[in-house]
């Protein structure tokens, strides 16, 4: 079992589909993504690995600012109504010193927050990837996954799995937001640096003091 780990909203489901696409190749049917998997499977948290048996661990991380600005948005829209939260009386800030920072209990439990959460996996004797070399150059960072997988890949096979995730991307509505709230253009994709868009001078202070030097650690710098 290839199993892929990351904090919610840092491109898990990103990095599942393409491997799981890549693993079925153009003989089987499509996986459709939703439906458990038969090689490739992604958890968040720790504790979830005593489900499987020996697994080969992927762990991909992403800018914690773009993560914070997808959380804040997937919050007010999925966990936003039970708090009466939205984003006229929600603030990014808050957001930031709250479920971002500590955690939340939403409908898959976030039990703690981004720094402990980054902090748990990163010290382990496991692959790491980050969701910008994958948006950078997916066939180059997939090709790499792979060969530490132990797989002999090919061209065409690296280029079907990335078509293949791309056109079934197209389909799902993508958590992407315009400043003023409206769904931005069903075609696009997440994008790095998004953070610039809604990130302020309190808000980027407070990044660098909660992350401390594990942004920087991880080559997110302050720019």
């Amino acid at each position: 079992m290839i199993l892929v780990v990351g904090f919610p909203r840092s491109g898990t489901t990103f990095l599942r589909r393409l491997l799981a696409h890549y693993v079925d190749g153009p003989t089987n049917p499509v996986w459709d993504g939703t439906t458990p998997h038969h090689t490739v499977a992604k958890i968040h948290w720790d504790y979830q690995l005593a489900d499987y048996d020996d697994p080969k661990i992927i762990h991909i991380v992403r800018d914690p600012r773009d993560t914070a600005i997808s959380g804040y948005f997937y919050y007010l829209q999925h966990f936003g109504n039970r708090h009466n939260h939205n984003i006229s009386n929600y603030s990014l800030m808050e957001f930031l010193r709250g479920p971002f920072s500590h955690g939340f209990d939403g409908r898959a439990g976030w039990p703690c927050g981004w720094k402990e959460h980054v902090e748990r996996w990163i010290n382990r004797d496991i692959v790491c990837t980050s969701y910008e070399r994958l948006m950078k150059d997916r066939r180059v960072e997939l090709t790499w996954i792979l060969y530490w997988l132990g797989f002999q890949t090919t061209r065409d096979d690296i280029n079907f799995a990335v078509q293949r995730s791309y056109e079934y991307g197209q389909h799902r509505v993508p958590y992407v937001y315009k400043p003023n709230w409206e769904r931005a253009d069903k075609t696009a994709h997440p994008t790095v640096g998004e953070w610039r868009d809604h990130f302020g001078r309190r808000e980027s202070e407070f990044m660098v003091q909660y992350c401390n030097n594990l942004m920087y650690a991880l080559g997110y710098t302050e720019r």
